[in-house]
């Protein structure tokens, strides 16, 4: 009997039998799988304004959220230096033990991808998402790998060998058996992951080696059984794919990496220096509408302003110094129109922000 086979025969020896679901395993086609690539320094300009709005809309988000500040203040880390202050709350924060959050998080994930209004409107768990993303994206080192458990009570996955799998969601297992074990056993999976980070360091629970898998990996079935009441699926991890990228970020970025990355690359070679004035320039093709700013920093919201370039008119022109996650950022949004985009000039700054992302006292 292999090692895993009889491990789970004893384990399977006291478990009850039980009513239990039976799903399917596929390529979850309805998940958000963003990957933001290229596309971060972007994303993290626009975090303030829309963690605010997610924080008042989301009242699960905002107590985990504030939860996690407080645990990570008396605990701190080692690892700090690794991510931002946001992203290391944000793992905090999706692992708390007592919080609804991953639960409720997960299931908005899986279904948030099923059309680009259902992402935009309903889901509200955007900044979430993307620092978890990031997080993982940083800490992963090429090449690694790692076999690790999962386990899932009064659920039973089915799914053919050879089948080519996604998980749709951030899915939590475990360097050891036992501990996967302990979170439920009507699915064991065993998991060849290539995309899946160690997180310990961030975690209130070290013990229980977590490996955190991103919902975008992709997976082969490469075997199935089942051992008692247990059925047991191993996977194999294969690379990954995504169907959004920066979607939230569509109007500036659109769905083309390469060109977001390009677009942030000009903004980074721009200096800024200190003024209170703002330079826009905006081109219009027959189907789009490029908007490039040279944006000066300033000390406070500007006022309200109207601008007129060329043929096109900006109502509004807001203008704000952000400064968050390795970036300080002045900020336009502008709206014509057509387009609405909000384009950052982003000056490098310590890799640890000082202060976190903070819900409002009153929500």
């Amino acid at each position: 009997m292999a090692p895993l086979t009889r491990t789970l025969a004893l384990m399977a020896m006291s478990v009850a039998t039980v009513a239990i679901d039976v799903k399917w395993m596929d390529m979850a086609p309805n998940a958000f799988d963003d990957q933001y690539l290229g596309c971060g320094p972007a994303m993290t300009a626009a975090l303030p304004a829309l963690n605010l709005s997610e924080f008042k809309e989301n009242l699960v988000f905002a107590e985990a959220w504030r939860e996690a500040v407080e645990d990570w203040k008396d605990q701190g880390s080692h690892v700090r230096s690794l991510l931002s202050l946001d992203q290391a709350i944000a793992l905090r924060a999706y692992t708390m033990e007592g919080m609804r959050l991953y639960n409720q998080f997960n299931v908005a994930v899986r279904e948030a991808g099923s059309s680009s209004s259902e992402y935009r409107d309903n889901f509200h768990f955007k900044s979430l998402h993307f620092l978890l993303t990031q997080a993982l994206q940083k800490l992963r080192r090429p090449k690694q790998c790692y076999d690790v458990f999962r386990g899932v009570n009064n659920t039973q996955f089915k799914a053919n060998k050879n089948d080519k799998v996604r998980f749709g969601q951030f899915v939590s297992s475990s360097m050891d058996i036992k501990v996967a074990w302990e979170f439920g056993h009507g699915t064991i999976f065993k998991v060849n992951t290539c995309h899946g980070v160690d997180i310990q360091g961030f975690t209130s629970f070290p013990e229980e080696e977590e490996v955190l898998i991103p919902p975008f990996e992709t997976f082969k079935v490469t075997d199935v059984r089942k051992i008692g009441n247990t059925m047991v699926i191993e996977l194999q991890s294969t690379g990954n794919i995504s169907n959004y990228n920066s979607e939230w970020l569509k109007g500036h970025c659109g769905h083309h990496a390469h060109e977001c990355h390009q677009d942030l690359q000009r903004n980074e070679d721009t200096k800024v220096t200190k003024a209170s004035v703002a330079t826009v320039a905006t081109t219009a093709t027959l189907a789009t509408v490029t908007i490039v700013a040279i944006v000066a920093t300033v000390d406070t919201l500007a006022p309200r302003t109207t601008l007129g370039i060329g043929s096109t008119m900006v109502t509004t022109a807001i203008v704000a110094t952000v400064t968050h996650e390795a970036t300080v950022a002045t900020v336009v949004t502008m709206v014509t129109e057509t387009t609405e985009a909000t384009v950052a000039t982003v000056v490098p700054q310590s890799p640890w922000s000082p202060q976190p992302l903070q819900p409002p006292q009153s929500l």
